[in-house]
């Protein structure tokens, strides 16, 4: 990471709800989420609607990513962006 990136994280989550094995987007759940990496090494993130927020988390790796009551929901692997600021 250079001075002039920002590190973003990202995960994807899905709940195959009729059990077919494929992404219907009308029946299954799915979402992706990210968090951002701060000055201090921590994250943030934001929830939908809700303002974003700081976080303790020092490792979105081994962090379990929750949608609301689904613990776990983001179960993907965590890919990491470098977005360059201008």
């Amino acid at each position: 990471m250079s001075d002039t990136e920002h590190r973003i994280a990202l995960r994807v989550g899905w709940i195959d709800a009729n059990g077919n094995g494929v992404v219907d987007v009308y029946s299954d759940v799915i979402d992706y989420h990210f968090m951002l990496q701060n000055n201090s090494g921590l994250w943030s993130e934001k929830h939908g609607q809700y303002p974003s927020q700081n976080t303790a988390i020092s490792d979105p790796s081994n962090f379990t990513w929750t949608l609301k009551n689904y613990v776990g929901f983001y179960n993907s692997p965590t890919v990491y962006i470098a977005a360059k600021v201008y």
